[in-house]
Order: structure tokens, then C-alpha cells, then sequence
């Protein structure tokens, strides 16, 4: 599903990523990257996702068969939740508005009694188990989780 070979990426001098691969294959498999701080871990999802735009790192990432730019919306997904530390959430809205408030609208808005159960089934896959209108302040342990399901919500693929 995702293939990046070779990436290596620089910042003023300082050499961030060299010659990384890294596959990942499809089926629901969970992969994870490990190191210290300033390994280059983010650095790389970055441009897995995007957000580090083709051409300005070495390498070449290949998602689904297509290799090269990539339009960013197809991997918002990712990219918004590549490091999910519940760093992101609001703490003063519930769990549902925090999965939630970042969907785009089509039409009418979620109803809240929608997102509740709809964040209800999210928490259980990642077998979290606290109410979607709980508010996320008093929840912060399982703010990882939320993120996760939040990725979940938008029914990401890598």
C-alpha cells in the first residue's frame, strides 16, 4: 500500500532522514516507528503525507501503485494524525465534537445524538471505553485513543 525508498531529507544542513525504507502493506497490520527525539520520525511521515512537498527530499514514496505528488487531501488523514498524542484536541469540547469538528460538511451539520453513537462505535474499536459526550478534559489518558479513533473517523488507510 505505501512504499517510501531511499527518503532522505535535510533542513539548513542538518541531515533529518537518510536513505530510509520503510513498507507498508495492507490488511489492517499496525506498524509503528520508534526513536529518540530528532530521529526523524515525524520528518518522515511528513512526507509520506505530504506535507512535505515532492521534490524537496530524495527518494521515492510510492502509495497505491502511484508514485510522486500527491494531491494533500488524500492523505489528511494521515498527516493529521501521524503522531497522536491528543495534543490537538480542544479540552473544553466532549469527544464526539472533538472527532467530529474537524469533518468537512456537506449540507447539514452531525446531529449531536449521531456523532454520540457514531464516536460511541469508534471508541469501541480501539477499545476505549468512555461515553462520547464525556468531556475530554477529564479523559486526558485516553486522549491517544481518541486520536486514533479519530483517524478512524475518517476512514483513513495508512
Amino acid at each position: 500500500m505505501l512504499e517510501m525508498r531511499g527518503v532522505s531529507r535535510a533542513f539548513a544542513g542538518v541531515q533529518a532522514l537518510r536513505d530510509v525504507n520503510f513498507t507498508v502493506e495492507g490488511g489492517g497490520q499496525i506498524h509503528a516507528l520508534v526513536g529518540e527525539n530528532g530521529a526523524g520520525k515525524s520528518t518522515l511521515m511528513r512526507c509520506s503525507a505530504g506535507s512535505i512537498p515532492h521534490g524537496s527530499y530524495e527518494g521515492t514514496i510510492v502509495f497505491e501503485a502511484e508514485s510522486g505528488a500527491f494531491a494533500i487531501s488524500r492523505f489528511r488523514g494521515a498527516r493529521d494524525h501521524h503522531h497522536p498524542s491528543g495534543a490537538g484536541a480542544d479540552p473544553a469540547m466532549s469527544i464526539a465534537e472533538n472527532i467530529f469538528l474537524s469533518h468537512p460538511r456537506r449540507g447539514s451539520a452531525l446531529s449531536t445524538v449521531a456523532s454520540v453513537r457514531r464516536t460511541r462505535d469508534l471508541l469501541a474499536q480501539v477499545v476505549c471505553r468512555i461515553a462520547g459526550h464525556a468531556d475530554h478534559r477529564s479523559r486526558r489518558r485516553e486522549a491517544q485513543l481518541v486520536e486514533i479513533a479519530k483517524a478512524l473517523s475518517k476512514r483513513v488507510r495508512v
